[in-house]
């Protein structure tokens, strides 16, 4: 059963770097249409000027010659954007929609995958007999302690009473072990301490 766990680690562990992977095309694509979106815009008011000024042109308002340069430099822009643009029709939601599924994925491998695999990985130590500071050398928060001691009474192969108290036990040693620690706040600068970890 051990090994169960050991591959519920290792599947969690891929389908996080899958997930990053992921993301990272959603930041690519999101960047493309926003290029894409941009090159729309450009092309739009260009394409507006040269109307302006054919119109100015017509109607004999300024200088025929500079207007005339102006509707060339124009029209040499609009050459130059043309071949940066595929043509792909793209409106700002694209943008909005590849930046929505990058956030989503990326709230997941951090809120869910994370925390799942942190788990798997403690209750895989626990079963294997080593004490929480050689599994964690540093921590920053608890983890699930609850679904620590599920996940070893399930996949652990004794009595699920002796899990218990062992677990009981690996826990007390675990949290002794815990000292403070201090995490900068999100002001730049500054420092508070962060105390969750103290015994109560």
């Amino acid at each position: 059963m051990l090994d169960y766990l050991k591959v519920k680690v290792l599947s969690l562990t891929e389908e996080a770097k899958i997930i990053r992977n992921f993301e990272n095309s959603c930041l690519r694509k999101a960047a493309y249409a926003r290029r894409m979106a941009f090159l729309d815009r450009q092309i739009a008011f260009h394409t507006k000027e040269i109307a302006r000024l054919k119109n100015a042109h017509n109607g004999s308002k300024g200088d025929p010659l500079n207007i005339q340069g102006r509707i060339c430099a124009h029209e040499l822009e609009l050459k130059v954007l043309a071949r940066q643009h595929n043509n792909t029709k793209v409106v700002p939601a694209h943008v909005e929609d590849h930046f929505n599924r990058y956030w989503g994925m990326h709230q997941h491998r951090i809120f869910d995958i994370r925390k799942e695999a942190r788990t798997a990985q403690l209750a895989y130590g626990f079963l294997k007999g080593k004490p929480f500071r050689e599994i964690e050398n540093r921590s920053y928060s608890q983890p699930n302690w609850d679904r620590i001691e599920k996940l070893a009474i399930r996949y652990g192969e004794v009595d699920p009473d002796l899990i218990k108290q062992a677990f009981a036990e690996w826990k007390r040693e675990a949290l002794a072990g815990m000292k403070e620690t201090y995490l900068p706040s999100l002001v730049p600068g500054s420092v508070r301490k962060h105390n969750e970890f103290k015994m109560r």
